[in-house]
């Protein structure tokens, strides 16, 4: 699996979607420069533009607590319809299993 940072791509109606080489994407919005990150199998065959950035585990994992501490995530409380601000903790067992689910 390759990790990648990607931008959406501005359609000429005025919407956005993933770029056509995205496979998984949608994942770990950064709200500051308005990247998302997706899992993709293979690159080789496509046209990716040199502004994309590839990710391995740990940088991801940095990546995503640097948005965490701006932007907190949160999650669901059980049984209560309410949610809590997650722990460092939580977030990098996240991108573990989001990871480990996309390989």
């Amino acid at each position: 699996m390759r990790i990648v940072e990607y931008k959406l791509h501005a359609q000429h109606d005025g919407t956005t979607v993933n770029p056509s080489w995205v496979e998984n994407g949608g994942h770990y919005y950064n709200p500051d420069n308005y990247t998302y990150i997706s899992a993709n199998k293979d690159l080789s065959e496509f046209y990716v533009p040199d502004s994309v950035v590839l990710y391995d585990k740990p940088e991801l994992k940095t990546r995503v607590l640097a948005i965490h501490a701006k932007y907190p995530m949160h999650r669901l409380v059980p049984h209560s319809g309410s949610s809590e601000v997650m722990t460092n903790e939580e977030v990098e067992a996240h991108v573990d299993e989001w990871v480990t689910t996309n390989s």
